[in-house]
């Protein structure tokens, strides 16, 4: 099986929240799937995109959850890649 990677993104949560409206909740569930992820699969990279652009949160789950892998953060219609030491 061929794969580089995974993102795990809410895209289904709907309506989509500014950043200072997303809840604990938001930030709880995807730390608990991207921790049981990150335990099943520890050899390729995870990225995180909490909708819509929740990056600070993106990141509380990234450090919480235990992935060092590059982080992708979607900035409003820039993309940029930024590795997890430089943030």
């Amino acid at each position: 099986m061929f794969q580089d990677g995974v993102i795990v993104e809410n895209m289904h949560d709907m309506p989509w929240l500014r950043p200072e409206q997303l809840g604990p909740e938001t930030v709880a569930a995807m730390t608990v799937v991207c921790t049981a992820l990150r335990r099943l699969q520890t050899d390729f990279p995870i990225g995180i995109q909490i909708l819509s652009s929740g990056n600070r949160a993106a990141l509380a789950v990234a450090k919480a959850a235990g992935i060092c892998d590059p982080v992708s953060i979607l900035l409003f219609s820039k993309f940029k890649h930024l590795p997890f030491s430089e943030i």
